[in-house]
């Protein structure tokens, strides 16, 4: 009797695997799940890579802009220099012309990091 019980149960366990087995093996299977995988993956590689592209951006930018900031503080100089020059005086900018040029560089440069924390901390929140 115990044996019958037993086979019983095997029998309607097996029964019920063979049952779930096509349904499950099919789900599995799906060729348009798998696409739609392969579609979902290839979207989120792009979309890394767009962000990736997008930081990359934002750093030559930053850069170019660093450049540009540099090249008109040199014309500037440059400048400064041709007006001592017209006023009789040296080619060289003055102690305080110097001082001056400095503390806009330093001031520039404190802007910068301001925006650049602020731009962090509108991030995280």
């Amino acid at each position: 009797m115990k044996n019958l019980l037993l086979n019983k149960s095997t029998l309607t366990a097996l029964a019920v695997l063979a049952l779930l087995s096509p349904s499950f093996v099919g789900a599995m299977n799906d060729p348009d799940a798998e696409a739609a995988d392969k579609k979902a993956h290839t979207a989120s590689a792009r979309k890394e890579q767009a962000e990736k592209d997008l930081k990359d951006a934002e750093k030559e930018k930053a850069s170019a802009e660093q450049n540009a900031d540099k090249d008109n503080f040199s014309a500037a100089a440059a400048e400064q220099k041709k007006a001592n020059l017209d006023a009789g005086g040296e080619a060289e900018l003055t102690r305080e012309q110097q001082n001056k040029r400095e503390a806009e560089r330093i001031g520039r440069q404190a802007k910068d990091k301001v925006d650049k924390v602020t731009a962090a901390v509108k991030k995280i929140f």
